[in-house]
């Protein structure tokens, strides 16, 4: 089909700014998302939609490590007066702030700019060694390189996603206890009080893919609170 153009509507079966149903008696259980390399927090929908038809409340993050495709965040902007007062009396001036995907080149040190932590190979051999021997693999080591630089500058940062995924999972436990949650993209209609007491948080799960996939076992190793 050479030089054909198929032109169609976009369907999600899913409403938009209404709130969440409420069962007598149910809470809904958690899952927040964490994206791949190069993707953003709608890359993802049709999985996050599949968890939302089974009965989860999902939170899709959008990572700020400069690993997503692109995303942005208000910086809030003091006026001269509030600046002489040091108070914020006139309405916040929100300034947006792109952050665009910043590419690492593959190689033996790709591993330490992506983590970001000093490893000890001494420290974690025995554990890895083990690992290899029960899943009955041979020479799993041969050629193996540990690297780590101190002076290499880190776009990319597991632990920073592991600390943004612990914070989307406090603020559901604010919105969960019905505590003020400031939302100054107010993009949504929709009042968070609407979640209060809904969410099951004896049921929180993380899920992600691809590099979202080392930020679950990151956030699992760190948080307790993920299943």
């Amino acid at each position: 089909m050479r030089n054909t153009v198929v032109r169609s509507d976009i369907y999600t079966p899913a409403a938009w700014d209404i709130p969440p149903l409420r069962l007598p008696g149910h809470r809904f259980p958690v899952i927040v998302f964490s994206h791949g390399l190069g993707a953003c927090r709608t890359t993802y929908t049709t999985f996050c939609l599949e968890f939302a038809s089974r009965g989860f409340i999902v939170a899709a993050l959008e990572h700020r490590d400069y690993s997503a495709c692109m995303s942005y965040y208000f910086e809030r902007q003091m006026s001269t007066e509030d600046k002489k007062t040091g108070e914020l009396d006139s309405p916040p001036n929100l300034v947006k702030h792109w952050m665009l995907l910043k590419k690492v080149k593959s190689g033996k040190g790709e591993f330490s700019i992506r983590n970001q932590q000093a490893i000890n190979p001494s420290k974690i051999w025995p554990a890895l060694s083990l690992c290899a021997n029960w899943l009955g693999i041979e020479d799993f080591f041969s050629g193996a390189v540990f690297v780590h630089s101190d002076n290499v500058a880190c776009p990319f940062k597991v632990h920073q996603r592991a600390k943004e995924c612990m914070a989307a999972l406090d603020l559901l436990h604010a919105l969960h206890k019905g505590e003020q949650v400031e939302n100054i993209m107010d993009t949504s209609h929709l009042p968070l009080n609407s979640f209060n007491d809904i969410f099951d948080m004896d049921r929180i799960s993380i899920a992600g893919h691809s590099f979202g996939g080392a930020t679950v076992i990151t956030t699992m190793a760190k948080d307790k609170r993920f299943k």
